[in-house]
């Protein structure tokens, strides 16, 4: 099976639309190229920089704080929730509703 040639100008188009903020699918629908191809465009249009080891360590610890941080807002809201439930909302006069 032979492949599709696409022309330079005919790729940036479809790149465009999808960097303008549509959909991956639409364009794909529009133009009548598959899903994968425009992902292959954009991917190879893309440089992929490789990190350093010192980079990866560096953002794996952030992503280890921010995780952690997550956790304890969940944790928190969870919490806040529960509350909620057991005493309601409070009223602009400082009542709960089911002190009425």
């Amino acid at each position: 099976m032979k492949r599709k040639q696409y022309s330079n100008d005919l790729r940036a188009t479809v790149l465009g639309e999808v960097k303008n903020g549509r959909t991956v699918r639409s364009v794909s629908d529009q133009f009548g190229i598959s899903v994968a191809t425009i992902y292959s465009w954009h991917r190879n249009q893309v440089p992929q920089r490789k990190l350093s080891y010192k980079e990866m360590e560096k953002r794996m610890n952030r992503l280890v704080k921010e995780n952690e941080s997550l956790k304890e807002d969940v944790e928190i809201l969870g919490k806040a929730t529960a509350w909620f439930v057991q005493n309601g909302p409070a009223t602009s006069k400082g009542r709960t509703s089911s002190s009425r």
